[in-house]
């Protein structure tokens, strides 16, 4: 099942993101089909240390507990530093020796543009999903996520392996209940990952432009309106007390801290471990 605060946010945010997708653009044509395009990059396991094997029974120690993969969703609009966060917790994976597993949605309008670089040598596995369609066709059921995922469960089957955390970064128009749904409503997929958390990544000098209600950036909304974590990403120009104020007045319940910068293992550990 999905985590019990993640369903309990699909529930109660429900109204607000139907209000916030009134302005949604028509979609696209149906001449358009989702494509994936893969990157493998199955590496072995580092030598445990303590601090990964802490990290290890901090992630297993739950009610639940099974072996299920924990999935965090990072989350946020165009330039809000995702790729960023995302590094960081690689990077964080790499020197715990964690088995970290990634998939990056991305949309057909960036097939060929050079992204800001995702550190994949830290990855257990990578992946990049492109969606040509209207979003969100790579999350239902029966899209190229659903059957990524399945592929990865019977090759860590086959390698006697098995992942410590899932990390699936959204494109910036996705919708991360969406995503979410997909994870739940497949009975193979629901056996072997759980969604723990929703992140979304705030640019904080951009937070005016994205989450001001006459925005018409309805996305960059509906984002923070599920989120469980929101993290400031800032700048000598932003002001946080400003975009603190911008996402408290879509969310007022969401916590919201600073980027994490890559010194601070424990609170990037903390944000790992965490089940919203």
């Amino acid at each position: 099942m999905m985590g019990s605060g993640v369903a309990q946010r699909a529930s109660s945010c429900k109204d607000t993101c139907r209000c916030l997708a009134r302005a949604k653009p028509p979609l696209r044509s149906d001449r358009y089909r989702t494509s994936i395009h893969r990157v493998r990059l199955w590496r072995p396991l580092a030598s445990d240390g303590c601090a990964a094997a802490r990290l290890r029974r901090q992630m297993a120690s739950r009610e639940d507990s099974s072996a299920r993969v924990p999935v965090v969703i990072v989350t946020g609009y165009a330039a809000s530093g995702k790729t960023l966060l995302v590094n960081r917790f690689l990077a964080l994976c790499k020197a715990r020796g964690l088995a970290a597993g990634l998939v990056l949605h991305r949309h057909a309008e960036e097939f060929g543009i050079t992204p800001h670089e995702i550190d994949a040598r830290c990855a257990r596995y990578h992946d990049v999903v492109y969606d040509f369609g209207s979003g969100c066709l790579c999350c239902s059921p029966k899209g190229d996520l659903i059957r990524l995922l399945v592929e990865w469960i019977h090759r860590q089957r086959e390698l006697g392996s098995q992942l410590d955390v899932l990390i699936l970064r959204l494109g910036p128009l996705a919708a991360p209940l969406l995503f979410a749904k997909a994870l739940c409503t497949n009975s193979e997929i629901n056996q072997h990952f759980e969604v723990v958390s929703i992140v979304a990544v705030v640019n904080a000098q951009l937070a005016s432009r994205h989450l001001a209600e006459s925005s018409v950036e309805w996305q960059a909304r509906a984002q923070i309106a599920c989120a469980d974590l929101v993290l400031l990403n800032e700048n000598a120009s932003s002001d946080p007390a400003d975009a603190s104020a911008f996402v408290a007045a879509i969310n007022t319940e969401v916590p919201i801290e600073q980027m994490p910068l890559p010194a601070e293992a424990a609170r990037l550990e903390a944000m790992l471990r965490r089940r919203a």
